[in-house]
């Protein structure tokens, strides 16, 4: 109970910050530059996962050809 009531806490800051800051960006650059950041930054992570998923899938066949 401890460690999940940690990990609400802590998320529940970390939310609170990003309300904060978003806040504060959309006041300095506008809704729609806001907006294209967070989008770009959905757009890079996913580009970074299918790239950390194509590396590991490429290192786990070759440890299987290797075997036979």
């Amino acid at each position: 109970g401890r460690v999940f009531g940690a990990l609400g806490a802590t998320s529940a800051l970390f939310m609170i910050g990003g309300a904060v800051i978003a806040g504060l960006a959309t006041e300095r650059l506008g809704a729609v530059t806001v907006l294209t950041i967070d989008s770009l930054g959905y757009v890079a992570g996913g580009a970074f996962a299918l790239k950390a998923l194509a590396t590991r899938a490429a290192r786990l066949g070759r440890k299987e050809a290797s075997t036979v």
